[in-house]
């Protein structure tokens, strides 16, 4: 009984701060602004064109922000989070 109360307490104490982090990673991203100051999507795809990656998908997340499907010159899936105001990638 008193192992089962020691993992309890040692998982109770790795997981919340943990589980903090990660509530605040999301919340920050984008402001929610008039889409009338948005970049477009175009943009947005030819400026990620140039930094050499493929785009496969643009669409409007959750958090108010592009999120991107694209694929990077060594073939590597990128999930990437843009700013839809600044054009800048958040994540």
């Amino acid at each position: 009984m008193r192992s089962v109360l020691i993992s309890l307490a040692v998982s109770a104490t790795l997981f919340v701060p943990m589980a903090a982090r990660s509530a605040t990673l999301v919340d920050p991203y984008c402001a929610n602004v008039p889409r009338a100051s948005w970049v477009s999507a175009t943009e947005i795809r030819q400026d990620l064109q140039q930094r050499g990656l493929a785009v496969k998908e643009i669409r409007i997340g959750d958090q108010k922000c592009y999120t991107v499907r694209a694929v990077n010159e060594r073939g590597q899936r990128k999930d990437l989070v843009v700013d839809p105001q600044t054009g800048t990638i958040m994540r």
